[in-house]
């Protein structure tokens, strides 16, 4: 098989402005801040090419679901991003007026007031602005079931070697050498699910594996960026590595009735190298990504799914679905590096000690008509690592509901509605025990029409 495929962003005009207090004038003044004034044209470009082989081979005299499958992929990828800056600098005296510099910036930034005597709109492009990145990924894959009455094995390994070059360079200095992130490695990823089955609805399971986690291109370069949404410029780390992660579970699974179902699990998992996001306290604090020595994750879930039809009958298509995690995590930081993290007896960056997810759906499949309402509550995570003194940021707990139909039209045509963030709870991020940033995301609408073949 082959998939490609190519994307695009465009930022044409991205202009930030930054107002600071001035007490003497007991007004906002448009400030003279290195990260204020700014307007930023950049341009990415993304392409992706998947190839696989892959080949079953049924193995009907060791059991009706005994088989081996082998196969072969390869994933290449390509990034360039071009980004220009330009910034009103303070010049003369009119820059200054806080007659001028309190109004807003379509009254600031006018012919009048860009000359010698105001503003000057400079090219501020960084050195590190610009990067390209190629990255491929060959891999060998084998995998097997075979069945021994009620004991079920299932197994496979994956060889995957990794190749990716991210080059960070000046964009008018074409003879300068690119600042170089490459990271090469061979990974054997194996996996192994062993299932016992107690009956026909009740199933033991025990899973292990291996995997990976590796650096994208923008985390394995030396750019640095402003994020859209504001708060701390992003910047990437060459020296940043993949981190693995060796997990492990044991579920209980049952299944009362069609369509229905309860499981209980426990899981455990060893992370090596885990990558983190850190707050490095400089003049324009700064985020950056680093990884710790090790981490351990373990946890709890429990999943069910039902039927509303024994209720009353005229809601047999209604259902109603759920989870709930509770987790404990653990870093444990390396005994020198080069960012000096403020705590050193916290949980893995990013990770929440719980998680509920709920579900309230329809779903009519000789119809083909379905409808759900989903929730979403996560407990709170460290956002930012703090590093030299500076405070962990973390990020609070937000509700989160969305809604999707899917209904049938005629002529095999298919209408699609989604409804995403439907309570539009604003998400906070606190540092210290003040909030460091609040902002809304937005609720997001949206409706196709497809084909159905």
């Amino acid at each position: 098989h082959y998939a490609g495929s190519l994307s695009a962003r465009v930022e044409p005009d991205r202009r930030e402005d930054r107002y600071d207090y001035e007490e003497s004038t007991d007004r906002w003044l448009i400030s003279d801040r290195p990260e204020g004034n700014q307007r930023l044209f950049s341009d990415l470009l993304d392409t992706n090419h998947d190839l696989g082989l892959d080949v079953s081979v049924p193995l009907p005299s060791l059991g009706e679901k005994a088989k081996i499958d082998v196969g072969l992929a390869a994933i290449l990828k390509s990034r360039r991003v071009e980004t220009r800056r330009f910034k009103f600098e303070h010049q003369g005296p009119k820059s200054y007026d806080p007659e001028i510099i309190s109004q807003d910036p379509e009254h600031i930034f006018v012919p009048e007031n860009i000359d010698a005597q105001g503003f000057q709109l400079l090219e501020t492009t960084r050195s590190t602005d610009n990067y390209t990145g190629t990255q491929d990924i060959q891999a060998f894959y084998a995998k097997g079931t075979l069945p021994f009455g009620p004991l079920e094995l299932a197994g496979g390994l994956r060889l995957e070697r990794f190749h990716q070059v991210t080059r960070t360079f000046p964009l008018f200095q074409p003879d300068a050498e690119p600042q170089l992130s490459v990271i090469e490695t061979l990974d054997p990823l194996p996996a192994l699910v062993l299932t016992y089955a107690l009956g026909e609805d009740l199933l033991i399971r025990g899973a292990l594996g291996r995997s990976v986690n590796r650096p994208n291109f923008f985390e394995a370069s030396d750019v640095l960026q402003s994020p859209v949404t504001g708060g701390f410029d992003l910047k990437g780390n060459p020296e940043v590595k993949p981190a693995t992660i060796l997990h492990g579970d044991v579920r209980a699974e049952w299944y009362p009735a069609p369509g229905e179902s309860f499981s209980v699990a426990g899981f455990l998992k060893s992370f090596a190298s885990p990558i983190e996001t850190t707050v490095i306290p400089t003049a324009q604090p700064t985020v950056t990504f680093a990884n710790a020595e090790s981490a351990v994750v373990a946890g709890a879930e429990v999943e069910v799914r039902t039927s509303l039809g024994g209720v009353h009958a005229a809601l047999t298509d209604v259902y109603v679905s759920g989870n709930a995690t509770l987790v404990y995590s653990h870093v444990r930081l390396p005994e020198s590096g080069s960012f000096v993290q403020t705590n050193d007896d916290r949980p893995l960056q990013g990770q929440s000690p719980w998680a509920v997810n709920a579900q309230l759906g329809y779903d009519d499949p000789d119809r083909g008509l379905s409808a759900s309402l989903v929730f979403h509550a996560f407990g709170p995570r460290i956002h930012q690592v703090g590093a030299f003194g500076l405070p962990d940021t973390y990020e609070e707990p937000v509700p989160l509901l969305d809604a999707v139909a899917r209904i049938p039209l005629s002529r095999g045509l298919v209408l699609s509605v989604k409804a995403k963030n439907l309570l539009d709870t604003p998400a906070v991020y606190t540092g210290g025990g003040k909030i460091s940033m609040r902002y809304r995301r937005g609720r997001g609408r949206s409706l196709s029409i497809g084909a159905s073949l």
